[in-house]
C-alpha cells in the first residue's frame, strides 16, 4: 500500500481516470500532488491512531517561564500530544497536565509541565501508509477524495455524500482502532477533565465532534 495506491481509490470513488505517478501531467496528479501531504497530515491529527504513535523521553530545556516548572522541546515529527507520563511512573493510566506552545528560543514545538522527568506519547508525522489498518486507508482516500472532487468536479452534490461517507468511514476505523487500547484514551469530541485540566484542554479544542 501506499500513496498511488490511496490516490487512485480517491479517484475511482469519483469515476475519474487513474493515475500512474503524481508527476504525472495529468490534471488529476497535479491535484493530488499539491494536497496530499495536507490531507495525509490532516488525517493523522483527526484521531490518536495507534499506527502513529511513537513514544519520546523529552529533552528538558532551561527553566520555564510562568507558571509550569519545566519545559521540553518536543520531537520534530509530532504532530499532536497524546499524554504525558512521569518516566518513572510510566504503566500509569491517563495523562499529567501540559501545554503544548511555540518558543522564540527553540526550532520545535515547546511541551510545559510539572514532572521532570517527562516522557510523551504522540501523533508521528513520519507514519507511511503501509501501516496505516485497512479501515484507515479507505478513509483516508474518502478524505482525499472530497479535497479533489472540490477541485476537479465541483458538484455540491456529490460533495455532500462524500463528507458524509468520509465521516462513517472515519468513525469506523477509529472504532476499530480504540478496540486495541489497553488503558483508557481520549476520544474525538470529548475532554476528559478529570485527566486534563487547565490550559492543556487546548490541545483538543479542534477535535471532531461525533454527535
Amino acid at each position: 500500500m501506499d500513496s498511488i495506491h490511496v490516490v487512485n481509490m480517491a479517484l475511482s470513488y469519483l469515476n475519474l481516470d487513474e493515475i500512474s505517478s503524481l508527476d504525472d501531467a495529468h490534471p488529476n496528479a497535479q491535484a493530488a500532488r499539491l494536497n496530499w501531504d495536507a490531507c495525509r497530515l490532516g488525517f493523522l491529527q483527526e484521531y490518536h491512531w495507534s499506527f502513529a504513535k511513537s513514544t519520546a523521553i523529552l529533552a528538558r530545556l532551561s527553566a520555564a517561564p510562568g507558571a509550569w516548572k519545566y519545559r521540553y522541546s518536543c520531537p520534530v515529527d509530532m504532530l499532536s500530544a497524546i499524554r504525558v507520563v512521569a518516566q518513572s511512573r510510566y504503566d500509569v493510566a491517563g495523562s499529567i497536565p501540559f501545554e503544548i506552545a511555540y518558543s522564540s528560543d527553540a526550532d520545535n514545538k515547546i511541551l510545559y509541565a510539572d514532572i521532570g522527568d517527562a516522557v510523551l506519547e504522540y501523533t508521528s508525522s513520519k507514519a507511511k501508509v503501509s501501516v496505516f489498518s485497512p479501515l484507515a486507508v479507505e478513509a483516508l482516500a474518502w478524505r482525499l477524495a472530497f479535497t479533489l472532487c472540490q477541485i476537479l468536479k465541483g458538484e455540491a452534490g456529490e460533495l455532500q455524500v462524500i463528507f458524509q461517507t468520509y465521516q462513517d468511514r472515519l468513525k469506523a476505523a477509529t472504532a476499530r482502532d480504540a478496540e486495541g487500547r489497553s488503558y483508557p484514551r481520549l476520544q474525538p469530541g470529548r475532554v476528559n477533565r478529570s485527566r486534563i485540566t487547565g490550559s492543556a484542554t487546548k490541545l483538543f479544542t479542534k477535535w471532531l465532534d461525533w454527535e
